[in-house]
């Protein structure tokens, strides 16, 4: 059925801004003189990522909600969905960047480390402190997969009544790791971010219930959320581990509210298109621009380093790379990869309301 186009649009707006963060940061990276400024409010497209997968979650799955049998079937495309990208660029960066990838660990301690990474587990060592996989960027991917296990426990449930367990206990579990030290992945799991995927499946009940804005008060709603981030992000530093998921979550919230409660304008023009494809493409993206920048690093040091080139054309480098890869592998790759496991895993596929990813 009809895509939610304003969805795709942000998502592909929210990739796009990550990607554009982590190239500056790139900049200073590898040492690059710039007055670029810092570009810190692009991480908040992870913000509107984390929203915009609780919205789509129950638009894709509100013909599954009340069938206990359909918990399998569900696991399974979100594997066939998440997993082999993600697996494929994480052993793309251990072969091609063993160095970086194991950070001094011995074989036995990477060994483990690897593994927990690829199954999504958060597990802080000597290298992660903050728990983050060996493909730092999958750090996302452990919120999410998390995300959907907790959803598919509750899709034998109606509709609401799943929603209203998912948002009571993910506000549940973020008030007692707030209150007490919870034990291992718990602790991890309990960040304030998580409140962004409650905020994500309220947004899509308000939208199932037939609530509509109209475009003025709509898009008066998106540019409160924007003014809120960017007014938040110079003092980050205050709020970023503990508040992450309210200071930014709100704004994102407002932002997906705006898209998802606005109707999509007739037609649209190329502008419009291309960012739906990009949107389209918006998961492989974002896992394989990090794999890019570590190359073009290693790149700029063989050919004599950085001050040899100019920090701005970098970093339209680095991002003009990540579209040009993104887009190639998800077309060549990721589509194909996924349609062919969903086919196996779920042959008849029930009716979506909307279109399904991270």
């Amino acid at each position: 059925m009809r895509k939610l186009s304003n969805i795709q649009v942000l998502r592909g707006l929210a990739a796009l801004a990550v990607v554009t963060f982590h190239a500056r940061g790139e900049v200073d990276g590898v040492g690059m003189p710039t007055r670029l400024p810092s570009f810190l409010a692009g991480a908040f497209g992870v913000d509107v990522f984390f929203v915009v997968s609780g919205l789509v979650m129950v638009y894709a799955s509100a013909p599954l909600f009340g069938a206990a049998r359909a918990v399998l079937p569900f696991i399974g495309k979100r594997i066939a969905r998440v997993v082999p990208l993600y697996w494929a660029v994480t052993a793309l960066f251990v072969l091609l960047a063993p160095a970086a990838a194991r950070g001094g660990l011995g074989h036995g301690a990477f060994n483990r480390y690897l593994a927990l990474s690829l199954a999504f587990v958060p597990y802080a060592g000597p290298v992660n402190d903050d728990a983050t996989p060996v493909y730092s960027t999958g750090w996302t991917l452990s919120y999410e997969m998390a995300f959907y296990a907790c959803f598919a426990a509750t899709l034998a449930l109606p509709r609401r009544a799943a929603v209203a367990v998912l948002v009571c206990g993910f506000a549940a579990l973020v008030a007692s790791a707030k209150a007490v030290a919870l034990p291992g992945w718990l602790a991890y799991l309990g960040a304030s971010n998580v409140l962004e995927f409650a905020a994500g499946l309220l947004i899509a009940e308000l939208a199932l219930s037939g609530l509509r804005l109209p475009r003025p008060a709509a898009l008066a709603l998106a540019a409160a959320g924007c003014a809120a981030a960017l007014a938040a992000a110079p003092v980050s530093d205050a709020w970023w581990g503990e508040w992450r998921g309210v200071v930014w979550g709100l704004p994102a919230a407002a932002i997906v509210a705006a898209a998802a409660l606005c109707p999509a304008a007739e037609g649209g023009g190329p502008v419009r298109r291309w960012l739906e494809r990009l949107g389209d493409a918006s998961y492989a993206l974002y896992l394989v621009h990090e794999g890019l920048n570590v190359a073009a690093a290693a790149a700029v040091g063989r050919w004599g380093g950085p001050s040899r080139v100019p920090a701005g054309a970098y970093l339209l480098g680095l991002v003009g790379l990540a579209l040009a890869v993104g887009f190639t592998v998800h077309r060549r790759f990721e589509v194909p990869v996924t349609r062919w496991l969903q086919r196996r895993i779920a042959p008849h596929r029930p009716p979506s309301l909307a279109v399904s990813g991270p």
